[in-house]
């Protein structure tokens, strides 16, 4: 008896050893500035720290740090639930509801307001223009173009968001059947701009554009953009991530486009089957996302190891499995700072997060004990066998990234517990993980 407790004892040391070791030796996320329905974050190129937010009675609008967020003051900006900042030489926009767009020309601190109604005017009514909103904009050859989602096409100004004009609509029209079987034309609903090796491009719901600057029309290059809504350019390489629920191995993480127009992958973080990237951002060294199910994951080396460094976040609810949703990913010399929306109410979860870089895990450590080795790995009936005969624990993901923790006694464990279905696995035994996937019948 005394010995099996022994046993037993040893055994739940091991495990409290390596779940420490994985998942909580990292530092903490800390809440900067808590901001209800926080929408949007930006760093400016002089280093101040803005804030949007997505209040229903729109009685918020834009808030600046120029501490780095020890304190913060409300600007004068009009709240249009302002989703997006963009920098443009020494003009910061912000985009939002209403065809409305705030202008800041001293880094923030004061806003002037803009409006691109008259460009869509004749697409949107009067009615609906209240309710119109632009997620997309880009600084494209001396021109700032956005995109209205609500079927006004993306349109251009060459005076800094004081006039606008228009693109060729058309070229962003696709047909589709309607319920009565008839064919219909629909405008694509652009989620995101990106000027990327002298070309401008569109992602939207449905298709991939980019544009044709001799006619200003719009060509289509893929029909598989599946929501691309987020971005971020690193090593020369496009990548993009789809803002969209859709779990599974098959479909790609990070679709990658180079400069030929090749289209590639990155690599997921191991036993992630959680597609819909949420926030995307990088700087010289690291790609950072920012995930619903998953949380928030770094790489060093382009997707060929991921670390998760979510401590810190916030959860949705009581749960421990889904987090609140990251909108913005920005990075300075010394941080990470990630913007997390939560609709209003009395959590007071929803604001911006920083991550101090100094506590990064470090990758030339973290290589040592995470070396793949091969293993065998058969089921029998409700037992799980392994070729390992360490007393270790696994970490198995179902099909819908659910984690669970059993532990392995003598190479094999009890999974009576589990559904029917296909899971991945990491056996983190001594100084080595085994990882692979299997199926409970």
């Amino acid at each position: 008896m005394e010995k099996h407790f022994i046993q037993q004892n040893r055994l739940l040391l091991l495990i409290l050893s390596i779940l420490f070791i994985f998942t909580d030796s990292y530092a903490d996320w800390k809440l900067v500035k808590q901001l209800d329905a926080t929408y949007a974050t930006f760093v400016t190129k002089s280093g101040n720290l803005l804030l949007s937010d997505f209040r229903i009675d729109k009685d918020g609008g834009i808030y600046i740090s120029k501490d780095e967020g020890k304190s913060w003051i409300k600007t004068n900006a009009t709240d249009y639930n302002y989703n997006k900042f963009i920098e443009v030489d020494n003009h910061i926009f912000a985009i939002g509801y209403g065809a409305n767009i705030a202008c800041s020309s001293d880094e923030g601190n004061t806003w002037a307001e803009y409006s691109y109604a008259d460009a869509v005017k004749d697409v949107i009514s009067e009615d609906n223009m209240p309710y119109t909103v632009a997620y997309a904009a880009a600084y494209h050859n001396s021109k700032l173009y956005l995109a209205d989602f609500c079927g006004g096409g993306i349109i251009y100004s060459e005076d800094f968001g004081k006039t606008w004009k228009n693109t060729d609509l058309a070229s962003l029209k696709y047909t589709m059947k309607d319920d009565d079987g008839s064919s219909v034309k629909n405008t694509e609903n652009i989620y995101q701009l990106v000027s990327f090796k002298g070309k401008l491009y569109a992602f939207g719901v449905y298709f991939v554009f980019y544009l044709d600057e001799t006619t200003n029309k719009w060509k289509t290059i893929s029909d598989r953009s599946n929501f691309m809504a987020v971005s971020t350019i690193f090593n020369n390489t496009l990548l993009l991530g789809r803002s969209v629920p859709n779990d599974d191995f098959k479909t790609p993480f990070i679709v990658t486009l180079d400069d030929g127009e090749k289209w590639g992958e990155l690599p997921r973080p191991s036993g992630l089957m959680d597609n819909n990237i949420r926030a995307m951002a990088s700087d010289a060294t690291n790609i950072y996302i920012g995930l619903q199910k998953g949380g928030f994951y770094y790489t060093p080396n382009s997707g060929t190891k991921w670390f998760n460094i979510s401590k810190g976040l916030p959860n949705m609810g009581y749960t421990t499995e889904l987090f609140l949703t990251p909108t913005q990913i920005f990075t300075t010399k010394d941080y990470i700072y990630v913007s997390i929306y939560e609709p209003q109410g009395d959590s007071k979860k929803s604001g911006l997060y920083r991550f101090s870089k100094a506590e990064l895990p470090n990758p030339t450590a973290i290589e040592k004990t995470n070396r793949t080795d091969d293993a065998s790995l058969r089921i029998v009936g409700n037992t799980l066998y392994t070729n390992t005969n360490d007393n270790a624990t696994i970490i198995i993901f179902n099909i819908n990234g659910t984690q669970r923790n059993i532990a392995l006694t003598n190479g094999k464990a009890d999974i009576s517990f589990l559904e029917q279905g296909i899971y991945t696995y990491k056996i983190y035994s001594r100084d080595s993980v085994i990882k692979g996937k299997f199926v409970k019948k």
